[in-house]
């Protein structure tokens, strides 16, 4: 989104709030910073209208990949005019009791 976008697509800016809330508990630090990297660019071929470009959907594959764990709840509340968004909650892998453990369920964090 443009940095304008708060005022002309509020909703995708509380959206994109929540998805990056989810991202923090679920893309390992590397992968996030890669996704922060490239997404620059990928916006930057969308805006010059190279939507069918080989750079553009070489870029989508690496974004779809980064994003097949991206999955969960998170509560956003709104008071005037404000999101605040609260912990995510109900990742697609929790942690389990005991030393570097995960499991696929629906545990919270």
């Amino acid at each position: 989104m443009k940095s304008r976008g708060v005022y002309e697509t509020p909703g995708g800016t509380i959206l994109l709030a929540a998805h990056r809330g989810i991202e923090s508990i679920t893309l390992d630090r590397g992968s996030g910073h890669l996704k922060d990297e490239l997404m620059p660019r990928y916006a930057e071929l969308i805006y010059n209208g190279f939507w069918f470009s080989p750079e553009r959907e070489l870029l989508q594959v690496l974004i779809d990949k980064s994003q097949e764990m991206v999955t969960g709840r998170v509560r956003v509340k709104l008071y005037k005019g404000k999101r605040h968004h609260h912990r995510p909650r109900e990742p697609l892998f929790a942690l389990r009791p005991g030393p570097g453990h995960l499991r696929r369920g629906q545990g919270r964090l």
